[in-house]
């Protein structure tokens, strides 16, 4: 009897079970990004709000010292995940911000479509950060680079140190950069299997569901809104020269996304910045090498 109980017991444990594996095959991303979350908070990082947008924190500063402030902001499609790996490790004296832009997986998506211009978003991401320290290290990856030039240019006071990683917003005569957002704008599984192809030095091999769904969470995301208000008007070429803030340039050799061209040409036109190419390394650092990042972000 009590046999036959313990087996009708975990024939029901089965079932919850069966339906969570399935669940899970089904969405793999979200499991993906759950337990990136799970990280995060046995870290010491916690969700965190401000002027509208959603992100996590990790505050290792103290009451008594001095506390730097580093704001990191993903590119088109990404979102604050993307960051994990600096959000996960401890840094004394330091408070690390990364956001969702607007839009964005539960940030507050602008009132009007012009509110997802470069420019636009740079002035949102101010409102943001202005509350919470008086200056910032900025770094911004791809298009969060492109926004973070312009938020530098229009607020330098908020900002003493910009870290711009394969960054978008100057213009690119290969025609990539271009060819990246129409991916991005309308994904399925071909173009995401293309564009990793092309972001990473060595790109993940996935099976068809996980690249299916992949397609769906950037699909989701404001991905077409913000492309179809990208402007060659808002393009950084003709502005850098007057950008006074000390400005590291941080690029993956094997960026086939934003060819590294595009980072000599910023660190051409930017006054007094510094070129970092990294090796064996794509256009979205902070996921394939976030070591050799880190090293540039925090050298000491």
């Amino acid at each position: 009897m009590k046999k036959r109980t313990l087996l009708r017991a975990g024939a029901l444990l089965l079932v919850p079970a069966a339906f969570l594996l399935a669940w899970g095959w089904g969405h793999p991303a979200k499991v993906y990004e759950g337990a990136k979350r799970a990280r995060l908070r046995l870290a010491g990082a916690r969700p965190a709000e401000s002027g509208g947008l959603r992100g996590w924190m990790r505050d290792d500063c103290s009451l008594e010292g001095d506390c730097r402030c580093v704001a990191l902001v993903h590119g088109l499609g990404d979102s604050y995940v993307s960051w994990d790996a600096l959000l996960s490790r401890r840094r004394p004296g330091t408070l690390i911000y990364a956001f969702n832009m607007p839009g964005t997986d539960g940030s507050q998506a602008p009132a009007d479509p012009s509110g997802y211009g470069i420019r636009a978003q740079a002035r949102t991401l101010r409102g943001a950060l202005e509350p919470l320290c008086p200056r910032w290290t900025v770094v911004g990856n791809s298009l969060g680079g492109w926004i973070s030039g312009w938020l530098a240019l229009d607020w330098p006071q908020g900002v003493e140190r910009l870290v711009l990683v394969g960054a978008a917003g100057v213009d690119d005569p290969s025609g990539s950069a271009e060819s990246a957002a129409r991916v991005l704008a309308s994904p399925d599984v071909p173009k995401v299997r293309e564009f990793m192809d092309k972001a990473y030095c060595r790109a993940p091999k996935l099976p068809e569901h996980i690249l299916r769904e992949i397609a769906a969470r950037i699909a989701a995301r404001p991905t077409k809104a913000i492309t179809d208000q990208l402007s060659k008007k808002e393009l950084l070429e003709k502005r850098l020269k007057s950008l006074r803030v000390p400005t590291e340039i941080v690029w993956g050799e094997c960026d086939r996304i934003l060819p590294v061209p595009m980072g000599e040409t910023f660190k051409r036109l930017i006054p007094g910045s510094k070129l970092t190419v990294l090796p064996a390394c794509g256009h979205i650092p902070q996921k394939e090498c976030p070591d050799a990042l880190q090293k540039v972000l925090f050298p000491s």
